[in-house]
């Protein structure tokens, strides 16, 4: 916020009033902001595959301002034609695309083909410190890591994601890893 950059978050809800709500909430946003032209750039993250595609369609008409639109991974590879078609009212508007990988890429070619080429951009979201990752990794043993991270070096390690989503399946894993037995348990390290 102190930057100006103003977030308005859809989300997604099976709640109708909810969804409305929202809905309301980014036109009257957008009707108050048609006139100042305070933004650069509106950043569209994981479209909408539903009807609320219809207002965002709208918003950017309507602010007339450069729009970029960001797949991440479900968005583009876990829909279906109908929904492609729902997403495409808002690709029509956009002034930039970016598919990060080379299988979203794939997967957006799938439903569109190359009718949005020109406006596709590839702009990874990666971390500047894979390279120091991997010069780690090349002078490091295991237990010199676990050593590293105050691990016991007789534990196994295991990962688990962060956010629970059930296509993920973290909320599986932890459910595995809990009917362990508590003998198994003791020697993990989550």
């Amino acid at each position: 916020k102190a930057l100006g950059v103003k977030i308005v978050q859809l989300g997604r809800s099976n709640r109708w009033f909810e969804k409305i709500r929202k809905l309301v909430v980014l036109v009257s946003f957008a009707i108050k902001h048609k006139n100042s032209c305070k933004f650069d750039l509106i950043d569209i993250q994981s479209p909408p595959n539903s009807s609320q595609s219809l207002v965002i369609n709208f918003i950017i008409k309507l602010l007339k301002t450069k729009t970029m639109v960001c797949f991440w991974g479900s968005d583009i590879l876990n829909i279906n034609k109908n929904e492609a078609e729902k997403v495409k009212r808002i690709l029509n508007v956009c002034d930039i695309i970016n598919l990060p990988t080379v299988a979203m890429k794939a997967a957006f070619e799938e439903f569109y083909g190359d009718e949005f080429n020109n406006k596709i951009f590839s702009a990874s979201y990666g971390s500047l410190a894979f390279s120091q990752i991997d010069e780690i990794r090349k002078n490091s043993s295991k237990s010199h890591c676990k050593q590293h991270f105050g691990i016991n070096p007789a534990k196994i390690v295991i990962a688990v994601g962060y956010n629970g989503k059930r296509v993920q399946q973290h909320i599986l894993a932890l459910k595995a890893l809990n009917n362990l037995s508590s003998d198994i348990k003791q020697k993990i390290c989550l």
